[in-house]
């Protein structure tokens, strides 16, 4: 049916609808179109058909809607205005400086134009992001943030490659939305990290989700040390997203993580990282000297906590090696945790085989200690409420990847008590280039 709706609507003047043939009912096209919903590609095609195809298809079309150009947002709003029905369609706006996140971030005076010509318009948007862009104060309208303020439904903000002028922007952008929820923020860049706190006159949104990628050391530092949003966090995801191939190691994150994970509470009940091991080290070297510890003491009401290793083909001597996942398991003090999960990312590893691939998995939970996390996820009585812990491995689409039969055996081996009560599970997963984290 798709692929009929689609080829059609891609070409309607082949279509050639005779007298002679019944007339399609009302509600048989209307549920092909809304069958499309997720397809914003055939949806357009639908509606170049008829006036009729038109309504329906911008229906679905404006529910997710990307704001590339000036004009573009022009036409939104107009669009809107013209057909005020469609206001409350609208639940998610991107912004957009480039369309490739490989080009260089380009400026956004059409955000300025989105918040001005639409605030109060928008009953249902729900989620706003904003990528590959460079914000630059002298194109936007003076009253963005008061425009802003008008958004109340707004849960979720998104920021993925964008450069801000000032850490105070980034502060009054996220103060601006009083009702958020939500915040992603992926490889932020500040060109001035001067700031102040007389210059945030509102009261900072209770988050309770909050996802970093890349650096973020002048991230956390403003959210977490100013503005003081990491008390009431209930999940945190950290790394997760990030799947650059030149993204090795984590001395921009790790440091972050560390630094939210001390001023989370007992509210945080979900924490999922994500870490890049450094490579081999070579005598004379220090591994992790400037980096704070990472612990999980603090927070008394987790549930889930989930890391993933990116691992190096050559991993560092065991002596020299951080032993992070065990030191981490010894901090949980939460008696509600149910859920725990370790992935090994062999991804970012250039040709390596099926036995290399095991052998260096191995070799990794040795020196994390496998012997002793076996022991004090199945003995110990924190963690008598524990019902799932998952290993899993992370392989490239182009590696020779083991079966699940030998990565269970494998795991099973090493974490013989787990498997014993029954609360173990693997698995191998591989990775396409589309999927996330």
């Amino acid at each position: 049916m798709r692929s009929e709706v689609a080829r059609i609507s891609a070409n309607p003047t082949s279509v050639h609808i005779s007298s002679m043939l019944p007339e399609l009912p009302t509600e048989t096209w209307e549920r092909a179109i809304d069958y499309l919903w997720n397809e914003p590609a055939d949806l357009r095609n639908c509606a170049l058909v008829c006036k009729a195809w038109y309504a329906r298809s911008k229906y679905h079309l404006v529910a997710t809607t990307t704001l590339g150009l000036r004009q573009t947002t022009h036409r939104f709003a107009k669009l809107l205005d013209t057909h005020p029905q469609l206001r409350a369609r609208v639940k998610v706006v991107v912004v957009l400086g480039t369309v490739s996140t490989g080009e260089t971030r380009r400026p956004i005076p059409h955000f300025g134009t989105f918040a001005s010509m639409l605030a109060g318009k928008l009953p249902s948007l729900g989620h706003l992001g904003i990528g590959n862009a460079a914000w630059q104060s002298g194109t936007m309208h003076r009253h963005v943030f008061v425009h802003l303020s008008t958004f109340v439904n707004v849960a979720g903000l998104h920021l993925v490659h964008v450069t801000f002028p000032s850490k105070i922007i980034f502060g009054r952008l996220v103060c601006a939305l009083p009702n958020l929820r939500e915040l992603s923020c992926q490889t932020l860049i500040f060109r001035s990290k001067d700031f102040h706190p007389s210059a945030l006159s509102t009261t900072p949104p209770r988050l309770a989700t909050l996802h970093l990628d890349g650096p973020s050391d002048d991230v956390v530092d403003l959210l977490v040390r100013h503005l003081r949003i990491a008390g009431g966090l209930q999940e945190l995801r950290a790394g997760w997203v990030d799947n650059r191939k030149e993204a090795t190691e984590d001395y921009g994150l790790s440091d972050a993580i560390a630094t939210t994970l001390q001023h989370t509470g007992s509210e945080l009940k979900r924490a999922y990282i994500r870490l890049r091991l450094p490579p081999a080290i070579t005598p004379g070297q220090g591994i992790g000297e400037h980096r704070q510890t990472l612990t999980l003491g603090q927070c008394a009401g987790l549930e889930q906590f989930a890391i993933s290793f990116c691992l190096q083909k050559v991993l560092a001597a065991p002596s020299r090696t951080p032993q992070r996942l065990y030191s981490l398991l010894q901090s949980i003090n939460s008696s509600k945790l149910w859920v725990v999960g370790i992935r090994l990312d062999t991804r970012l590893i250039d040709s390596i085989g099926e036995s290399e691939i095991l052998t260096l998995a191995e070799e990794f939970l040795e020196q994390q200690r496998c012997v002793l996390i076996d022991e004090v996820l199945s003995s110990d009585s924190r963690f008598a409420s524990v019902r799932y812990v998952w290993v899993q491995l992370m392989c490239a689409s182009g590696s020779t990847s083991p079966d699940h039969d030998s990565w269970q055996a494998t795991i099973q081996t090493r974490l013989p008590k787990l498997h014993a009560r029954r609360v173990l599970s693997t698995s191998v997963r591989v990775w396409l280039q589309d999927d996330s984290f």
